[in-house]
């Protein structure tokens, strides 16, 4: 396996609203690069993302899941991550590993829920967002309102780098502002580029000038060239847009169709030649120092994901930031302050794994058997003491009491349900001592009858949810005013005592 160096990888999340297509995305990449021969759909669960059994039972997406693929000498990282809001936990995790967020848009729907939270978390991370509006072979599509909608959700950095020439059924062709090329795809998603129509020339001349302001106003250099020369090169287009992109001075839209293939390729292209590389990023440790990721420094990392499964073992999921990682190598875990020792590292993609020598800063991947890790634990080298900062999920929505249905099993419900939260950070277990309860707080009631799921599943124990007990406490009500009299006689002086209590 071919190692790959910091400026050659690229590191995406997709996100956005449940039914985007994010899956159906992620598998046609998989296919366009040669990965798989045949495209797989949520429908019949088998694609390679969603690859665990409830997924298939549900429909959908439930865990973040990593895929990589080569793509003219690049390589390049996806996380694919659930759109429900019951599982953000693994949307945070995906960003956390990503470098740069695509949002994945339902061209029919148009703007969702979804979405808007999508942006809105993106940038309190402060990654870069770009958008793909997919589905754009469906009749209903109208592109010119669904592209209003968002510049008006989303302000003026809102900027098409394509738009579709046709949609609906017929839909194969996509104008690229980029090159001010016609783009047409055949039935295999593979591309041909010819010069615009006359009848586009306009329009396209338009919604490139939109574009080419935005990238120009991020740099004072290339905004005096644009003024004076009413345009830029192709590689200055491509600079400028790497870093107003990054800065998220500008929000990109790609288009096209998963499922019939069209702009799939097209976006891949881009993706490895004009995305910001993963040596274009720099981490902030919680001291406030910037580490830029460089290979040549001495090794840290952090934890995104951890997950435990029969077949694959205890997963954990890792991003490089500096120098590398190669297996037998020994790092100390910071917060645990305990040294680890890494075996294999792996690449993944969906259940699969690909052995590698070594991951370099910048990359993704994983590893098995650490003994005592969690998501966020930062690993270094003995002589590069830092940490970096925690992931921060949303505050959980809602609380249960977890009480098993065999008797004598509560120390097993807890050991199991602790096992979890392990694996899914979003989510707190509690025992409390006053209610004399095993107490959840979660997300919302699908990740519930997830949690359920793995109890029954994985740890072979049944447990039922139900309302958590009321903490009475006795407590005074009003003010109360008494008074005693003690008076005893025995023989000599005796005893006397008045005693007057308010309350």
């Amino acid at each position: 396996m071919k190692v790959y160096e910091a400026q050659d990888i690229r590191n995406i999340a997709f996100i956005g609203n449940q039914g985007s297509g994010k899956t159906s995305l992620t598998e046609a990449i998989l296919f366009q690069s040669n990965i798989i021969n045949r495209k797989g759909n949520v429908e019949d669960g088998n694609t390679v993302s969603d690859f665990i059994e409830i997924e298939h039972e549900k429909g959908y997406s439930i865990f973040s899941a990593p895929v990589y693929f080569e793509w003219k000498d690049k390589k390049i990282n996806i996380v694919d991550a659930p759109g429900l809001e019951d599982y953000v936990g693994e949307t945070y995790n995906a960003l956390f590993a990503a470098d740069v967020a695509v949002i994945v848009v339902n061209a029919v729907n148009g703007t969702e829920f979804g979405t808007d939270i999508s942006v809105r978390r993106t940038k309190e991370l402060k990654k870069p967002i770009a958008f793909f509006l997919n589905k754009l072979d469906s009749e209903s599509v109208d592109f010119e309102k669904l592209l209003n909608d968002m510049k008006d959700s989303y302000g003026v950095k809102v900027a098409p780098v394509q738009y579709p020439l046709n949609h609906g059924s017929n839909f194969n062709q996509i104008v690229d502002l980029f090159k001010m090329k016609l783009l047409t795809f055949s039935a295999d998603g593979k591309y041909t580029e010819s010069d615009l129509p006359a009848s586009e020339q306009s329009k396209a001349s338009g919604l490139r000038n939109q574009l080419v302001e935005s990238i120009a106003e991020s740099n004072e250099d290339l905004m005096n060239k644009y003024f004076e020369e009413g345009d830029l090169t192709q590689a200055e287009l491509t600079a400028g847009f790497k870093n107003a992109f990054s800065s998220g001075e500008v929000y990109p839209i790609f288009c096209g169709s998963a499922r019939t293939n069209i702009g799939v390729a097209s976006f891949i292209d881009f993706v490895a030649t004009s995305f910001p590389a993963a040596s274009d990023f720099s981490y902030i440790t919680n001291d406030g120092k910037e580490i830029k990721v460089d290979s040549k420094a001495p090794t840290s990392l952090y934890i995104w994901k951890m997950y435990s499964d029969p077949k694959l073992g205890d997963m954990a999921y890792f991003k490089v930031i500096t120098g590398s990682i190669a297996p037998g190598m020994e790092l100390v875990n910071h917060q645990r302050s305990s040294t680890e020792r890494f075996g294999q590292v792996f690449s993944i993609r969906g259940k699969n794994r690909d052995e590698f020598p070594s991951i370099q800063a910048g990359d993704i991947a994983a590893t098995v058997k650490l003994k005592n890790t969690h998501i966020s634990d930062t690993f270094h080298d003995k002589s590069f003491d830092l940490e970096y900062p925690k992931i921060q999920y949303p505050k959980q929505k809602i609380r249960v009491a977890v009480v098993p249905k065999t008797k004598g099993e509560e120390e097993k419900v807890g050991t199991s349900l602790h096992q979890i939260a392990l694996e899914d950070a979003s989510i707190v277990v509690e025992h409390s001592q006053e209610l004399r309860q095993t107490l959840l707080f979660a997300q919302g009631d699908q990740q519930l009858q997830l949690i359920k799921w793995r109890l029954s599943n994985r740890f072979k124990v049944e447990a039922e949810f139900i309302e958590p007990r009321v903490p009475y406490r006795e407590t005074i009500t009003k003010a109360s005013r008494a008074s005693y009299r003690h008076k005893k006689q025995s023989g000599g002086a005796g005893q006397f005592a008045e005693v007057h209590l308010i309350v």
